[in-house]
C-alpha cells in the first residue's frame, strides 16, 4: 500500500470520531508503462454508508532530470593529490635522512634507503603522494628533524 493511501486513511480518521475498516475494492492497470487506477472502500463503523477515494492516474515518469551533469568548462579542478617531496642538502648525513624516513613517513628500511639515494643522486625524491593534510604533516614532521620538504598538487 502506498503512503498516500495511509495519508488519506490518516486524513479521515482525523476528521471523524469512529473507527475504519479497510476494504480493497478494485485495482486495475490501463498499460505496461505504470499506468494505474486504484481505488480502495473506508468503511465507516458508525455508519452504512462508504467513502471512495480515487487515487490519481500515473500515465508516465516526469522526464526533468534533478541532477544535470555540470560540463567540464564549469568544473573546479581539484589536485587529484599531493606529492611530498625531499631535497638532498649538505647537512643532514645519508643515515639521518633514511633514519627519518622510517620513522616519520612509516616506509620500510628498504623504501626509505631508496629515496634516500635518489634525493643524493638527483637532488630531490617524491616520497609518495598524500591527501593534504596527511602530506602536510608529513613535511612538517621532516622538517622538524631537520629535512628540507615539501608538498606539491598532483594535477592529472
Amino acid at each position: 500500500m502506498s503512503p498516500l493511501f495511509f495519508l488519506a486513511l490518516l486524513l479521515a480518521l482525523v476528521l471523524s470520531s469512529t473507527s475504519f475498516q479497510i476494504v480493497p475494492s478494485r485495482v486495475t492497470f490501463k498499460s505496461t508503462k505504470k499506468a494505474f487506477t486504484t481505488a480502495t472502500h473506508l468503511t465507516s463503523s458508525s455508519s452504512s454508508s462508504s467513502t471512495v477515494l480515487e487515487r490519481p492516474t500515473v500515465l508516465s515518469k516526469p522526464s526533468t532530470v534533478l541532477n544535470p551533469s555540470p560540463s567540464s568548462s564549469n568544473k573546479l579542478t581539484k589536485p587529484k593529490g599531493w606529492s611530498l617531496r625531499i631535497f638532498n642538502d649538505t647537512t643532514n648525513t645519508r643515515e639521518h635522512v633514511a633514519r627519518t624516513l622510517v620513522q616519520v613517513t612509516s616506509k620500510s628500511e628498504a623504501e626509505a634507503y631508496n629515496l634516500m639515494m635518489s634525493a643524493h643522486r638527483n637532488g630531490l625524491a617524491v616520497v609518495g603522494i598524500f591527501l593534504l593534510e596527511q602530506a602536510e604533516m608529513f613535511c612538517e614532521q621532516l622538517g622538524e628533524f631537520g629535512l628540507v620538504a615539501d608538498i606539491q598538487p598532483i594535477d592529472e
